[in-house]
């Protein structure tokens, strides 16, 4: 029988193999205080919150500063032109307010950000107390919107980045099906399809992004 390993015990593990190794990439820079796991977005990467004192040549330390370390697959032969560096720093030169990136480590997958800590629009609105300051907060999010797309389109750059070559055509749209139906359903919710079925899924999600 196939032996069948708990998501939150599979977790825990690569949470600990994680802390240990990013340690000595933080600790180029800083003097780690604590790291804590936080949650990601829809893919394979990885979010710590880590809290460090910055460490200068004096050897005294800063108050404590909060930053984002996010993991993922090594990229040693792109290094700096990895796709998500070229989005930021296109974005950064747009005046896009986006996470700075202070470091990175192609060899082990590592990128530390900017923190722009946990408030979301949604939690701002729900603590909005007049509707002056709810009006406030939409049209600040539709200038931000506005500004993202009038200043950040292909031709705004002289840099070849691989996003706007992009087609949500049905190649696209298939792979996208793919890796939620292997990281969601089979990785993150630990379950297996049998065949007959994977067959169903995947014949019915590409007559739908065929059409």
């Amino acid at each position: 029988m196939e032996a069948m390993i708990h998501p939150e015990t599979e977790n825990n593990t690569i949470e600990k193999t994680d802390t240990l190794e990013m340690a000595p990439f933080i600790e180029r820079t800083r003097k780690i205080q604590s790291i804590e796991r936080i949650p990601g977005d829809a893919s394979t990467r990885r979010y710590y919150r880590v809290r460090t004192h910055d460490v200068f040549m004096s050897g005294v330390q800063a108050p404590s500063t909060s930053l984002i370390v996010m993991v993922m697959e090594p990229f040693m032969e792109l290094g700096a032109t990895i796709p998500f560096l070229l989005i930021q720093k296109h974005l950064f030169q747009s005046g896009v307010d986006v996470p700075q990136i202070l470091d990175f480590d192609p060899k082990n997958g590592f990128i530390m950000l900017e923190d722009l800590g946990d408030v979301t629009l949604l939690k701002a609105l729900q603590d909005v107390t007049s509707a002056d300051v709810e009006r406030s907060l939409f049209q600040k999010s539709i200038d931000a919107l506005v500004a993202l797309h009038t200043r950040t389109g292909p031709t705004k750059t002289a840099e070849s980045i691989g996003g706007f070559k992009l087609k949500f055509d049905t190649e696209k749209l298939m792979w996208e099906v793919g890796f939620t139906l292997e990281h969601f359903y089979q990785k993150h919710m630990n379950r297996k399809f049998s065949d007959s079925d994977f067959k169903t899924i995947h014949n019915g999600f590409f007559q739908i992004c065929s059409e």
